[in-house]
């Protein structure tokens, strides 16, 4: 992976705007504009999973996918 879209990755899950999905309740999608993205995308979204595991619970979160859109 380029290490480009690495940090993108990133910074849309600590900076982007978050939704629960509505079908799955430990998914959330984020969603960020860029301003250097490949023409015609505007946007990155990542797909999160929450969960835990063990005993005593540890968190357990991963990201599904990500990928880029054009949002007007």
């Amino acid at each position: 992976m380029h290490a480009g879209l690495l940090g993108a990755i990133v910074e849309t899950i600590r900076e982007g705007s978050r939704r629960q999905d509505k079908y799955v309740p430990a998914k959330f999608i984020y969603t960020h504009e860029f301003f250097d993205l490949p023409e015609p995308y505007t946007h990155f979204v990542v797909i999160v999973k929450m969960g835990w595991t063990g005993d005593p619970p540890e968190t357990n979160n991963f990201v599904l996918t990500a990928y880029l859109i054009q949002k007007w």
